[in-house]
Order: structure tokens, then sequence, then C-alpha cells
């Protein structure tokens, strides 16, 4: 099998999607996902049927949006023909009810939903035990993480040790991140600073157990010190900042791209700056961006620190 999980939804559920992609990156679990949509480089339906094929399990991110797409019906139609039953995992994104037709094809079937079963605390466990692989478990004493983080039990498992605040000792911080990572890797005192003065930054990356050593040393200082996943994704705010001369087509855009209707993406137009929507991957974010600056809107992307990307 070339993948994990086959992830079926709606393009307007994109925000989402990137949301549990993000969950699956830091679990390790791999998967096949639809970013490019009927077209282009895929040619429907040979490469999404043999994606279907190739993955263990197949996860259909059930909402509105997907009920009314002809594509997640196909693919739920195939995996349901192909593929067997305890593969098929129903995973309701939204407040809606599941249209009977698809009720009857999943009575069955153990169907969930991200109001009782978040995606870090629940989905993923559920989908790591379907894979026969340990469920991974959180941080344990030694090191505060950043919420919703899950770590690799294993001490070897590389982190980012992440500076997110130096405190009122600012010097004393500096210096005591520059002696602390002498045995480790050299740094200069111009490193250490750069270090300090664009905070969140990272400081190293290493096994979690001389992270955590690491990371207490320099909190004793009045610092604030985080350890997240190495290699883990950072996720975006998108904020329309001015509407611009093409309000209404800002308005339509919002609702086609994010799905909202009509009267909240009004609203988030009509109360500039605000943000259209929230924790998603760059990549998303840069779409969504072009978008709406291609009719006349300024957008930005923030990072979670709140600092704005350029």
């Amino acid at each position: 099998m070339k993948y994990d999980v086959f992830i079926s939804y709606s393009r307007k559920d994109t925000a989402i999607a990137d949301k549990i992609c993000y969950a699956f990156d830091r679990a390790g679990i791999t998967y096949f996902i639809d970013r490019q949509g009927i077209g282009g480089a895929y040619e429907f339906p040979e490469v999404l049927a043999n994606a279907i094929l190739d993955s263990k399990l197949f996860l259909y991110l059930a909402s509105e949006n997907a009920y009314k797409s002809k594509f997640t019906n196909s693919e739920i139609t195939f995996a349901f023909n192909e593929k067997e039953k305890n593969s098929i995992l129903p995973y309701i994104i939204d407040s809606s009810m599941l249209p009977v037709a698809q009720r009857f094809i999943f009575s069955a079937i153990n169907r969930r939903n991200m109001k009782e079963h978040p995606i870090e605390t629940v989905l993923v466990p559920d989908l790591l035990d379907l894979l026969g692989r340990p469920r991974q478990a959180q941080q344990k004493p030694g090191g505060s993480i950043g919420a919703g983080e899950v770590f690799d039990d294993a001490k070897d498992a590389k982190v980012d040790i992440i500076l997110e605040d130096t405190g009122l000792g600012k010097l004393q911080v500096l210096k005591i991140i520059k002696d602390t990572m002498q045995p480790i890797r050299e740094l200069s005192l111009a490193e250490a600073k750069a270090i300090c003065d664009n905070v969140p930054s990272v400081i190293a990356t290493m096994p979690r157990r001389e992270a955590s050593i690491i990371q207490a040393k320099i909190e004793e200082y009045g610092a604030t010190v985080r350890l997240r996943p190495a290699n883990a994704i950072n996720l975006y705010d998108v904020v329309l900042e001015k509407n611009g001369m093409a309000k209404l087509a800002i308005v339509k855009e919002i609702n086609e791209i994010l799905g909202l209707g009509l009267v909240k993406a009004k609203s988030l137009a009509d109360n500039v700056p605000s943000v259209i929507t929230k924790s998603v991957s760059f990549a998303y974010a840069l779409e969504v961006k072009s978008r709406i600056e291609r009719i006349g809107g300024t957008v930005s992307i923030q990072g979670q620190n709140g600092r704005i990307v350029k």
C-alpha cells in the first residue's frame, strides 16, 4: 500500500482538511489528498481510483458541501464496492446529518463527528489503532509543549526548541542560550542575539531528552521556551485587510472559497480587517490570498505569533 489514508472531501472544506493533514503529518500517517481538483495533473477517474485502492483506509469528510459534490459521492461508491467495510470511516465535520442514501451505505459502519471526536485526541488515535500502530503519547513532565502538539514517546525523537519570549532578562537569556548550547553547537554572540531579537525562534533541534534539559536551564532565567515535534508544519491565518472597489465580488469569492454562506461572507467583508480563515497551511493561505487579491482586495497572511508573513 502506498498510503495509510485516502481523504475524500469537498474543496470547500479545505481548511478543515488542512488541519487533518497537519495532524496526520505530526502522527506519521501518510495520506492521499487531491489538492489540484479534477484536471491538471490528475486524470479522473484512474488516478483517484488507484489512490483509493492503494490506501489502507478511506476517510470521508462528511459535510453539507461533500453531500453536494459528485466527486466525493463517486469516491464513496467506489470505496464501498472495492474495499473492506472496516477500512471506511465517515467523519462528520459540521452539524449536518448524513443524507438517507449515505445513511444506508454506512448503516453497518461506525461513524464519528468532529464535535464529539476531535481530530487530535480521537480521530488520529483511532486511525493509528486501525493501522495497527501504537498511539503517540503526550510529552511527559520535564518541558511544556504547545497546545494540541503530539510527541513521539521515544526519548531520542527529535524536537525543535522554540524560544517564545525572553522575559525581562534578555541579556541573561542571551548569555545562557550561548553558554548552554556551547557543548552542542557553537553559537556566536550575533547568532544568540538574533535568536533573542526575533522571537519566536528556533534555538536548536535535538533529541527530546536533551532538549528538555536545555529548556529547563533557559526557563530558570525567566524566558518562555516550547518544544515541538521536529519539522512540524506551521499554520497561518488569512486576514482580509481591505475590500478595494470590489466588495460584492469579494463577498462572493469568500463564500465560494470557504462555503460560509453569503451572510457570514458579507459580515467578514463589512468588518475589515477580519480573519477569513484560521490555522491553515501556508499553501492554502497563499491560494486564498491570490484569489481575493485578483479581484481587488488586500489580504495578509499572519503566523501564529501574529507577525505578518511577507
